[in-house]
């Protein structure tokens, strides 16, 4: 089976996403999308099912189809929305344990994976209140701060530290302090 997702105009719609249920069973027997030129292609046994197409922008088309083998359905044509979007947002949950004390902020970062992606350089400036200059300095709270490597004072040059925090990979460590 085949066919095409326009707009009004008769232009193409790219990407819609299509899904087919089967009546009898009600379950999704087929999800794809349209190509660049609006046109999809899936095959699937003779029955009765219901066709849903969505996409960004246009109204859903909902439609119940009674299917042979072999079959190109009309265009089916969706309609702008026109709705105004007052925000978006997008949420990320990370599993951080974050321990704050008089004088510090840590956080453990062990079996995250999102560390295992990054540098060690990049999990310290997604920490809350940290920022790092341009000289590869690090505050905290925009204070300096100590900077200790298994509880032993860094003795580093600030542009020095930083190139060996850019080369250890972020799930290598433990916890931040």
């Amino acid at each position: 089976m085949n066919g095409s997702i326009i707009d009004v105009k008769g232009e193409p719609i790219s990407y819609a996403n299509i899904v087919f249920v089967n009546l009898k069973t009600e379950e999704k027997v087929g999800t794809i999308s349209s190509e660049d030129d609006g046109k999809f292609s899936i095959e699937l046994s003779s029955g009765e099912y219901i066709l849903e197409v969505s996409v960004l922008g246009y109204s859903k088309y909902i439609k119940r189809y009674s299917l042979t083998l072999d079959i190109k359905l009309p265009d089916i044509v969706l309609r702008d929305q026109n709705q105004q979007l007052d925000e978006v947002m997008i949420k990320a949950e990370i599993s951080k344990n974050i321990e704050h004390t008089a004088t510090s902020i840590m956080v453990n970062i062990q079996n995250d994976s999102l560390f295992k992606q990054i540098s060690t350089a990049d999990v310290l400036s997604l920490l809350p209140g940290v920022q790092i200059d341009e000289d590869g300095g690090v505050k905290l709270q925009g204070r300096s701060a100590l900077i200790t490597i298994n509880g032993k004072p860094n003795r580093m040059s600030s542009l020095t530290f930083m190139m060996l925090l850019e080369s250890m990979q972020g799930d290598h460590n433990t916890n931040i302090r």
